[in-house]
């Protein structure tokens, strides 16, 4: 919905930069078509001034003025865009909540910054009969990540946060921890 508004405000702003601009050079003046949006408002508002005749005077005026709503109209619609977008802590949660639900009992594989990925974390996990990618620990704050080596053993179960991780004679127990405000 946000969207929608946003690009008619953006759609209508053309059209009233354009109308703008071709009164302006038709009344001789300097008019830029992409560079000059506030400059072109404020000489179609002084050429409604000067104007004697007071047909052209409010059709010039009311150019200004339209033009001056849909900059405000634009404003508005761009602030309201950037309120609606989810919060980090949104994401986060979002995030453990996905994390929680997952339960695995493998073996690392690998251990890598993923170059084409922004450089997650990740770790290549291999169970009984599957192998899958794990870029769960992005943004864990517990360390987790860092502790861990190929070779290990890795046991979450579903609904917990809790990831053990056995190595020869250490059995470490991580509670994952991704910044969310609410768990």
């Amino acid at each position: 919905m946000i969207g929608t508004l946003f690009i008619l405000a953006i759609i209508i702003g053309n059209i009233l930069s354009f109308w703008t601009v071709i009164n302006l050079k038709d009344n001789g003046l300097d008019a830029k078509y992409f560079t000059g949006h506030f400059l072109n408002t404020r000489n179609i508002l002084k050429l409604s001034i000067k104007t004697t005749d007071s047909i052209l005077k409010r059709k010039y005026f009311l150019i200004g003025l339209s033009n001056i709503g849909i900059d405000v109209i634009f404003f508005v619609i761009f602030i309201l865009f950037i309120r609606s977008l989810p919060s980090s802590n949104d994401t986060a949660c979002n995030v453990f909540k996905e994390f929680k639900s997952k339960q695995f009992n493998a073996k690392v594989e690998e251990k890598y910054l993923d170059k084409h990925e922004h450089s997650y974390k990740t770790l290549i996990l291999q169970e009984t009969d599957s192998r899958f990618k794990n870029q769960d620990f992005v943004n864990d704050k517990s360390n987790f990540y860092n502790f861990v080596k190929v070779g290990d053993s890795l046991i979450k179960k579903s609904n917990e946060a809790a990831v053990m991780v056995r190595r020869k004679g250490i059995n470490k127990v991580f509670m994952i921890e991704f910044g969310c405000k609410e768990m």
